[in-house]
């Protein structure tokens, strides 16, 4: 005896398959993988100076203003 759920995802499992495997590549064709590329010597030297200039990267390391320094506690080590 076939219930009502079976017969619902045999009749259209196909279909789901299909808008997935769509809905894949479209994706893929408006270049979803583009932005995992490496970036180019040019423009990585571009973000740096742009980082250096906007005080983002500079000689002394900085702590975020709500950070407070705390006593150095030994953890535990595991056997």
């Amino acid at each position: 005896m076939k219930t009502r759920i079976t017969v619902y995802l045999g009749v259209y499992w196909p279909l789901v398959a299909a808008l997935t495997l769509a809905v894949l590549a479209a994706l893929k064709s408006y270049g979803g993988d583009e932005r995992h590329a490496p970036l180019p010597a040019a423009q990585v030297s571009n973000e740096l100076a742009r980082a250096v200039s906007y005080g983002l990267v500079g000689a002394e390391p900085k702590q975020a203003s709500s950070v407070q320094p705390g006593p150095a506690v030994e953890l535990p080590r595991a056997s």
